[in-house]
């Protein structure tokens, strides 16, 4: 019994060594990722220092209390430099925060996300109401 044990610890320790070490040996090509507030969408930007094989960049987003992310665009890679991206869908939201990652696909299919970040959405009365307008007409 004892010795059953102590398999089960040693293999949940390796188990934990190989998740540290995988993530130590991550992707480190992401420069930064960020986001801010504009007025008609919010306006993400990130840096890849590094090619690495990236097929493309998939955005996802959720609302702060949401509990699940959700696919909203793709972007294929052109290389290494600086790329943005304008989210739009963002329709009488003033007032909340949403969430972003950054998921990373490589060629050979592999992932790796970056961490989240949180943008607060607000934008003025005058925008708002003006959206609505235009709304009733389209």
């Amino acid at each position: 019994m004892r010795q059953k044990n102590n398999i089960k610890k040693l293999l949940l320790s390796i188990i934990i060594t190989l998740t540290l070490v995988s993530s130590i040996f991550a992707f480190d090509g992401l420069e930064y990722f960020s986001g801010k507030s504009e007025n008609n969408y919010i306006l993400l930007e990130w840096k890849i220092n590094s090619q690495e094989n990236i097929e493309s960049f998939c955005i996802m987003k959720k609302r702060s209390n949401d509990t699940e992310f959700n696919s909203i665009d793709e972007i294929n890679s052109v290389g290494v430099g600086l790329y943005s991206y304008k989210d739009k869908r963002l329709y009488k939201t003033s007032g909340l925060r949403f969430e972003y990652i950054l998921k990373i696909v490589f060629a050979d299919q592999s992932v790796e996300y970056s961490d989240p970040i949180e943008v607060y959405r607000n934008i003025s009365g005058v925008n708002q109401t003006w959206g609505s307008i235009k709304a009733m007409f389209r």
